[in-house]
């Protein structure tokens, strides 16, 4: 079917929602909360909060506070270096100003100091003068600090000590407005409650994580969201698995982005005019970027913390999982219905149902025997396997008499005499209850857990036969079942770590130690109370480093369900169990976007949903948006509500739907050497893989806000559908370069906001102007699919003059080989077409920047699609100075396909395209109308379809 295309001039809902938020007014300063403690709207009322010495407005149509912290108490009391890259003096507070919370010690001189850390970044710190507090170690994170290449090359400065804040920060292209300001008023620095107010002079805010936004951009009307790994699903707005204390900001040319290095409990406000801190330990650490785009600034904080991993190429493909597998029957025929159906699959997974009671390292005989034979036939097939482990330990002894042949779990006396777990503070090993029952924790920030880590995968791997090929650890926020909501006879030690002083309102739950482990324990890395967050983070660390080792000269690849600043060096990220409801389409999206900014380009969602069933057409819209996810895995839970969930694989559903879901799947299978690609560049140089609107059309107001529309690089835009019986969509398409349908190659004749036809079969995607994206004819699985030839998509830019112009690349090695790019084991080609002025000829060129690998499968660019083309002359058209053929155009679509091509890979190759002259043309017109009476003969133009 044709997709139709209408200018559409009424605003979705969404759109409309993001212009009445741009219509905020800035007042003149941070309305900051005298009440925390309070939810939003409560009122304390006129005579507690002058009690508290503050500012009393009554409750507010806005939702601000009606409770206003109006004083500051802190003043610089001496300068000991002040220079254009470094800043560090002394913060007194003044004696009769005191935070909310006197079970929290106000501190009384504090160090503050800036330094230029590079060109685009400066570090802001605040800690307490006299003692020592905890703060992220570097083995954690540790972010690097060149310093600017000269004192005037930095893209900011800073003016320190102002009337109202304690430092001013300007992005110089912008020299009259700080873009950011720390804040005076309201400023507290105690024990367990630190609270500061940044200004902002720029008006979209995104990121802050782990959550469930509904939005990508954030509604600042005095919203409050909590910073705390906490195992809980993301279906409303607390904290859940990861910690990622970061925001990007961006407004009319200004683009601005924060971290915050700490990884203790923290809640952020956001409000008109900026965003208050409320952070429960250790220090004030602040990381602030600048950059001339989005992208740019997504790249400039990759570089901080660390670029991410390079995926496998295999683990690009389609791949399935369920938690309900009642035994090894019933996958081998998940498996074998799949296959059946010919579904592009890559990787199947086992979660917890493959152990035996749920413990770590072991297979239940009894459900699971041949485990092993069963994942050698997936690797017989091209295919791969995953295994699930948890952090917790069981260490019911009583229980391991029963179920184990040798009546002791041996991973947890090994664990025992190592003494790698989390201790209480009389040195006992802290005990918690997880799936297998009564558990112990790791420590995984002990180097001894690393060998014990290590020795169990190996023994698992070797001894067992488990040849399993990437980590899936979960539970690791860590999660404990002994302190959930309906246990409340189960509490933790009273004192002040798990009980603090202060408890963030939009905290999950209403203790402090819900559904984990208590705060007093004890870590390598310090208190539980200060490590919490980092918990998933130094897991993945040892895990990661567990496969190096296990195999040294392959990519290791983890998945963890929690993860801090800096992990996507280590680990991969899937989103969490959400649900099989509509809504969940678009706040995967939502999130995906955010965890690109959040270095972890290698990210997806559950396809179908997680929890309960999923409907028919859910699954088809699912699969198709899935199709897209960077990490494109099916997964389900085994009951809901106590009601055994429906399977959900691809082949557990009717032959059309299958036929959909295939189709969606082999169109991300042809496109995975595009997709291969930008992973390189987000490992090498930190650019997003999915990428919002914004990103590619920064300074397009309409643009910044889209939230139901993606990018795969700069050049593929993906616009899903995200409700049930819709057959068209409202969508996005930005003016700027223009776009054409990625399955026929017509040019869009209509940009802006549009109407676009999307029956059930079909999602919408297009392709921008002036790019060139590599493809493979695909198969069902990667390692098939890389035996077959390539091809080039080029949608031309037309330019004045009728000159042609698109540019891309291609980053080939042997897929899963450990650093391939520094060791130079890799070919990058580089496209681009243009026309030469003097003759009006177009040329394409292949070029060969880099080769320093031979694929053994002697691949070829076999096809070479160029969109825009001027089909109403005649070409002559040579390739490596010879005669080329074999030519198809269709002139309604002004599309020219050179078939039959040969040309190898990791070579230079040069292709023109010369207008005959008027004495050979007519031959060539005469095929030329024949082929347009043949395309518009053909039922659904298929003769032309770009899709495979």
């Amino acid at each position: 079917m044709k997709p139709r295309l209408n200018v559409v001039l009424v605003a979705s809902a969404g759109l409309l929602l993001a212009a009445a938020s741009i219509c905020v007014q800035r007042a003149g300063a941070v309305k900051t909360n005298c009440f925390p403690e309070l939810k939003q709207n409560e009122d304390p009322g006129r005579e507690r909060c002058e009690q508290r010495k503050c500012e009393y407005e009554g409750q507010q149509s806005d939702n601000s506070p009606s409770c206003l912290w109006t004083r500051s108490g802190y003043i610089v009391s001496s300068v000991a270096e002040n220079t254009n890259t470094q800043y560090s003096a002394v913060v007194t507070r003044q004696q009769d100003y005191n935070g909310p919370f006197p079970g929290s010690r106000d501190l009384d001189e504090l160090r503050f100091s800036v330094k230029a850390i590079s060109d685009n970044g400066l570090r802001i710190t605040i800690s307490d003068l006299g003692g020592v507090r905890y703060q992220v170690p570097k083995e954690a994170l540790n972010i690097p600090e060149p310093g600017p290449t000269n004192p005037d090359a930095t893209v900011y400065r800073w003016e320190a000590n102002t009337s109202s804040s304690l430092l001013d920060v300007y992005q110089k292209t912008h020299p009259d407005q700080a873009i950011m300001s720390l804040l005076k008023t309201g400023f507290v620095f105690s024990d367990q409650f630190i609270q500061l107010s940044l200004g902002l002079d720029c008006q979209n805010i995104v990121g802050f994580g782990e959550h469930n936004h509904e939005r990508l951009v954030h509604d600042r009307r005095y919203k409050r969201w909590s910073i705390f790994t906490r195992d809980a699903s993301p279906t409303g707005p607390g904290n859940i698995y990861g910690a990622h204390p970061y925001f990007v900001c961006t407004d009319a040319g200004k683009h601005m982005s924060v971290l915050l290095k700490n990884s203790n409990a923290i809640e952020v406000e956001l409000t008109p005019d900026g965003i208050v801190y409320r952070v429960l330990g250790g220090i004030l650490d602040f990381y602030v970027f600048m950059a001339s785009s989005p992208e740019s600034l997504a790249q400039t904080y990759s570089a901080a913390i660390g670029h991410p991993l390079m995926p496998p190429y295999w683990s690009l493909g389609f791949q399935l999982c369920r938690w309900g597998y009642r035994n090894i029957t019933e996958v081998q025929n998940v498996i074998a219905r799949n296959r059946a159906i010919g579904l592009p699959y890559d990787a199947q997974y086992g979660d917890i149902d493959y152990m035996q009671n749920t413990m770590d390292f072991t297979i239940d005989a009894t459900n699971y025997p041949g485990l092993s034979s069963m994942v050698d036939d997936l690797h017989s097939h091209g295919q791969k396997y995953f295994v699930i482990l948890d952090p917790a330990i069981s260490s019911d002894e009583e229980m391991h008499k029963q179920v184990l042949p040798s009546q002791r779990y041996e991973p947890y006396h090994d664990g025992l005499a190592r003494g790698v777990y989390v201790k209480n503070l009389d040195d006992t090993v802290h005990e918690g209850e997880v799936w297998p029952g009564r558990t112990v924790f790791p420590d995984y920030t002990l180097s001894a857990t690393q060998a014990w880590w290590e020795r169990w995968v190996s023994d698992f791997y070797y001894n067992q036969s488990i040849r399993v090929d990437g980590l899936w650890i979960d539970m690791n926020e860590p999660a404990s079942f002994t302190y959930e909501p309906h246990k409340p006879q189960n509490v933790c030690p009273n004192n002040t770590w798990n009980y603090p002083p202060y408890i963030p309102t939009s905290f999950i739950g209403d203790r402090f130690y819900e559904k984990t482990i208590c705060m007093e324990t004890k870590h390598n890395w310090g208190r539980h109370y200060d490590v919490h967050s980092l918990y998933g983070h130094s897991m993945g660390m040892q895990s990661y480093q567990t496969l190096r080792n296990l195999f040294p000269e392959k990519r290791p690849i983890v998945f963890s369900r929690s993860t801090f600043v800096g992990s996507g060096r280590y680990a991969q990220h899937w989103l969490g169990d959400n649900h099989s409801r509509w809504p969940d389409l678009h706040w995967s999206i939502i999130t995906m976007l955010e965890f690109n900014l959040f270095g972890f380009p290698y990210n997806g969602a559950d396809i179908c949903g997680f929890v309960y069933d999923a409907t028919r057409e859910m699954c088809i819209r699912w699969t198709q948006l899935g199709a897209f996810y960077p990490f494109s895995r099916n997964h389900n839970i085994k009951e809901a509500d106590g009601v055994r969930t429906r399977d959900q694989d691809p082949a557990s559903w009717d032959a059309e739907a299958q036929k959909i879901m295939k189709d969606a799947l082999f169109f991300r299978y042809k496109y995975l050497p595009y997709l291969y690609t930008l992973f390189h560049y987000a490992h090498t140089n930190g650019a997003t893989v999915v990428r919002s609107l914004a990103h590619e059309f920064p300074n397009d107001t309409a643009a910044v806000r889209i939230d139901e529309q993606f990018l795969w690089g700069s050049a593929m835009l993906i616009s899903p559908v995200l409700s049930p019986a819709k057959l068209s969509i409202r969508a996005y398409l930005p003016p700027e370069d223009g776009w054409y349908d990625a399955y026929t190659g017509e040019e869009v004749q209509e940009t802006g906001l549009v109407m676009l036809d999307a029956p059930l079969e079909h999602i919408n995607v297009h392709i921008r102007k002036g790019f060139i994206l590599p493809w493979q004819t695909p198969s069902t699985t990667t390692v098939s699919s890389r035996n077959n030839g390539l091809g080039l998509l080029v949608a031309a830019k037309q330019l004045p003059n009728s000159n042609l112009k698109a540019t891309g690349s291609l980053f080939w090695d042997d897929g899963e080989s450990f650093e391939t790019y520094t060791a130079k084991k890799f070919i990058l080609h580089e496209f681009e077409l243009s026309t030469d002025e003097t003759s009006g000829n177009h040329v394409l060129v292949i070029r060969t920047p880099f080769n320093g690998y031979k694929d053994p499968n002697s691949l070829k660019f076999e096809n070479i699609t160029i969109l825009g083309f001027d089909t109403s002359k005649d070409w002559s058209v040579s390739v490596n100075s010879e005669q080329h053929s074999e030519i198809r155009v269709n002139p309604n679509r002004k599309t020219l396909i050179l078939d039959s091509l040969s040309l190898p890979l990791g070579q230079s190759h040069s292709i023109t395209f010369a207008v005959r002259s008027a004495g050979t043309a007519l031959a060539s017109a005469v095929a030329v109308a024949i082929c347009a009476l043949l395309s518009t003969a053909v039922t659904g133009n298929n003769r032309w379809s770009l899709a495979i």
